[in-house]
């Protein structure tokens, strides 16, 4: 069994978490130059996987088959919340899966690369680049619920703003550097050297991170099981807990609305407005650039007032920006250049108040496991509604209409449908109130 690293009594507060503000800052960096090789560059792909899925072969169906496997960066949560058990320690469980997301993102390159040395792979390569994204999204859920876990043991709930908000602050500075970088060498060197080579450097990322996390002080975790319960196990999840099935039901609703616009969102631009993949990333630089001070700013605010009031709010000004995908019918792209500057409040300012407001809800006996449970019924909504989009939109390929003065084609019948599922995630992230989930 680990046992966390030595400090101070003076330095930890009655929970265990740590209220030395050195040793905070020490891991704070380390968590946020951490975000840089395993969070940051990988994610930094964005449009590009759409243009590999369709140099190997890849369709719409395909496209939302793809978009499907993001859901399982959520769905396969509770593989951290397993590793955290398993190895009873915060840095052990992180240094494992990061071992397994190395070897996945070996086995992506190969399978993009293959093609080029035995045509005969062709036909198997779309489905088995399919099927280790899955594997790929997998290893990013764990890595995430291993993170925020870590960070629920490490850090007091008055300090978790200012803790996280640096780890977001470099996230999204350096994923406008990887973003620009990646776009330019697609739109340079397009083929399979490049799309395979970017896999490649996520392996070495994966590998570079294990001694900068280790730095980090370790924790034991809290457990609670998913299913058993009784004198020989440790208490069972509270399922039954009204906090936590509103919980679910907004997340769900809320994540299952948004994927729909972060899948297609891409190919709408590619296709309606004939953008390159450089292109793509100017229209969404307003994004990062005003998300650097919104997190700066909540970061501090939700360490006096909570993070629920700030969700709801930003909610409101994201739901209201969803609907600017419609528009772009009769305004043209203008709309699209508004839409990510208003949706710098989602994204990595979202994923603050997300992750904070999950700590903040969750108790610290099962933290894991609640985080776990959470993203596996978010993942299979988040299935449903991205292969169901899928779907629609091949059936709806070369479908349009006029509507004042407007061609309305199927990607308007997408967005209209993701604003209507994401709108219905309100109604019970209102009602959890002041609520709390009380452990089983």
């Amino acid at each position: 069994m680990s046992k966390p690293e030595e400090l101070r009594p003076d330095q930890l507060n009655a929970e265990g978490q740590v209220t030395d503000t050195a040793v905070l800052h020490k891991a704070r960096v380390r968590i946020g130059v951490g975000n840089v090789l395993y969070v940051a560059e990988e994610s930094s792909l964005g449009a590009i996987t759409t243009v590999i899925l369709r140099h190997l072969g890849g369709n719409a169906f395909h496209l939302g088959l793809f978009g499907a496997t993001s859901g399982f960066a959520t769905l396969f949560q509770w593989i951290g919340a397993l590793l955290l058990k398993k190895f009873n320690s915060n840095k052990r469980a992180m240094v494992a899966a990061l071992l397994l997301a190395s070897a996945v993102s070996a086995l992506i390159a190969a399978v993009i690369a293959l093609p080029a040395f035995w045509p005969a792979f062709k036909p198997f390569a779309i489905w088995s680049f399919l099927i280790l994204c899955v594997l790929f999204t997998a290893t990013a859920g764990a890595l995430r619920n291993i993170e925020t876990s870590w960070i629920g043991d490490l850090v007091p709930e008055n300090r978790r703003g200012w803790f996280a908000s640096f780890k977001w602050i470099v996230y999204v500075i350096t994923g406008i550097f990887f973003s620009f970088l990646f776009s330019r060498i697609a739109d340079l060197w397009p083929g399979t050297p490049t799309y395979a080579g970017f896999y490649v450097a996520f392996v070495v990322s994966f590998l570079v991170v294990i001694p900068i996390i280790s730095g980090i002080v370790d924790r034991i975790p809290k457990h609670a099981n998913f299913v058993s319960g009784g004198s020989s196990h440790h208490e069972r999840l509270n399922y039954k807990d009204p906090a936590f099935v509103l919980y679910l039901l907004y997340t769900s609703f809320w994540l299952g609305g948004r994927q729909l616009i972060f899948t297609f969102s891409a190919a709408y631009m590619m296709d309606q407005f004939g953008f390159s993949l450089t292109k793509l990333l100017f229209v969404q630089l307003g994004q990062p650039v005003v998300s650097i001070f919104a997190l700066f700013f909540l970061g501090k605010l939700t360490d006096r007032t909570g993070n629920r009031g700030p969700v709801l709010i930003i909610s409101f000004i994201l739901l209201f920006s969803m609907s600017l995908w419609i528009s772009t019918a009769w305004l043209g792209f203008v709309p699209i250049v508004i839409y990510y500057v208003l949706a710098s409040l989602g994204g990595a300012t979202g994923g603050l108040l997300g992750n904070n407001y999950a700590l903040e809800l969750f108790p610290a006996k099962g933290r894991a496991g609640y985080l776990a449970f959470a993203g596996l019924v978010n993942g299979i909504v988040g299935i449903i509604c991205i292969v169901g989009a899928g779907v629609v939109m091949r059936h709806l390929d070369g479908w349009s209409m006029m509507l004042w003065g407007a061609k309305i084609n199927n990607y308007h019948v997408l967005f209209t449908m993701s604003i209507t599922i994401a709108s219905l995630a309100l109604v019970p992230l209102i009602l959890i109130g002041k609520r709390r989930v009380t452990e089983s």
